[in-house]
């Protein structure tokens, strides 16, 4: 069964609408107990939200190799690069530095985990060297100004449209997200 999640709790809450993020919990719990299934695989969308908590998302998913064998549980990690201006490299270079750093350090202390494979590995240092080196969202949509007031204007209207709260939900971002001007 293939299913989708990139971060923790009430943040995997605003970034999928809808989402009930302990009912996800249980639902994947009770899809490796059932003997029908063979495997679930978390397809993980990396976007510039998710970083806040992905660490801890990865951890509540070595929880569940560990429970339920290495074989029963996997993900990737797809960096998303449209629309554009909900890529992680809108973000400014401290944030991307802090989240490249708490990156490196859960990857530090489970690379030799005998729960991961070897392409999840591969593909969490792959996020980590991206975060590193990768300077643009895409180089035919590179406006920086625009994307970033894309960006705010995206969630202002989709915070007013849903009833959500981006500050509330991404206390981390909050500085960087109300400095954020919006383009005419």
């Amino acid at each position: 069964v293939y299913t989708s999640n990139e971060c923790y709790g009430t943040q995997a809450e605003y970034i999928r609408d809808g989402l009930n993020y302990k009912d996800w919990c249980d639902n994947v719990v009770r899809l490796l107990e059932s003997s029908n299934i063979r495997a679930v695989h978390v397809m993980c969308t990396i976007n510039a939200l998710c970083l806040d908590t992905l660490p801890e998302f990865l951890s509540e998913l070595l929880k569940f190799k560990t429970t339920y064998g290495r074989e029963r549980v996997n993900f990737t990690l797809n960096i998303l690069r449209f629309p554009s201006f909900q890529s992680p490299l809108i973000m400014p270079d401290h944030l991307k530095q802090q989240y490249q750093a708490r990156l490196q350090e859960w990857l530090s202390q489970h690379r030799d985990s005998s729960m991961l494979h070897e392409h999840e590995l591969n593909h969490l240092q792959r996020l980590i060297d991206y975060l590193d080196v990768v300077k643009t969202p895409h180089r035919e949509t590179f406006d920086m100004p625009k994307l970033l007031s894309d960006f705010r204007n995206f969630y202002v209207q989709y915070d007013y449209r849903r009833g959500k709260n981006f500050v509330e939900t991404f206390p981390n971002l909050a500085e960087w997200y109300e400095s954020i001007q919006i383009q005419q």
